[in-house]
């Protein structure tokens, strides 16, 4: 803290808040845990919620009373925070600690091998292909924030208000045939990139949850989820939405 900063008669200062989210990360409080999604590192961290909340005062944006200076267990944890390149106090690049928010799924749909003609269906197949041998080249050789950052460049150009395809059941469907492992990144990565290709700005939302710890993704219209159930989705805490 500058030797300057003006004291408050509490023995407090407003220059205490000027903490920040790091450029490309993000977090989600679940149950007992606040776990950090850092894109940067491509990876996940994890603190105790109640000692991340107890700074919650010396976050910049904070609408709290003028924070008190630190404890020094508190600096300890911030300084930390910042040596992991979770926070920040760079007024720039840094974000304001704040958790999104989601609109939560109520509807999913389902996968229909007869939802086109059989010329649409021949034409869906070489299209998934096609479209699903690019996405995982894309995974493979950039890392994620990459892929991230291509699908917001294609979603800021589509509709605000999308028209559901009326052939996207038999795409659901017709991506079994694909011969690769679907786990949820590669299946959201593809239909995220389908759907936009077609001006259809679909949410790709990552979330997680805490004891024991999991991540997982999936694609969301609305309230609708296009490419999982409804109660495997509501198991997880969004943490990023793209």
């Amino acid at each position: 803290m500058h030797n300057h900063a003006f004291k408050h008669a509490a023995g407090t200062t407003d220059e205490a808040k000027k903490y920040l989210l790091s450029d490309g990360v993000y977090f989600a409080e679940v149950g007992r845990k606040t776990i950090f999604l850092d894109l940067h590192a491509d990876k996940y961290q994890a603190i105790d919620r109640s000692r991340f909340r107890a700074l919650s005062s010396l976050y910049a944006g904070s609408t709290s009373e003028p924070a008190e200076a630190p404890t020094n267990a508190q600096q300890k944890l911030l300084d930390t925070l910042v040596t992991r390149g979770l926070l920040t106090t760079n007024q720039r690049d840094g974000r304001l600690v704040q958790q999104i928010q989601h609109q939560a799924a109520r509807r999913h749909l389902l996968p229909d091998a007869n939802a086109a003609s059989w010329l649409r269906r021949t034409a869906l197949l070489a299209r998934l292909f096609y479209v699903a041998a690019r996405s995982d080249g894309l995974l493979a050789k950039r890392p994620l924030r990459a892929c991230i950052a291509r699908v917001r460049a294609a979603k800021s150009t589509c509709s605000a208000t999308p028209e559901l395809p009326s052939w996207l059941p038999y795409f659901l469907h017709a991506r079994y045939y694909y011969p690769a492992d679907r786990i949820c990144l590669r299946d959201s990565f593809l239909l995220m990139n389908v759907l936009l290709a077609h001006g259809v700005a679909a949410d790709w939302v990552f979330g997680v949850q805490a004891d024991p710890f999991a991540a997982h993704c999936w694609v969301q219209i609305g309230d609708l989820v296009i490419n999982d159930d409804v109660e495997r989705v509501a198991r997880f805490t969004p943490i990023l939405v793209v």
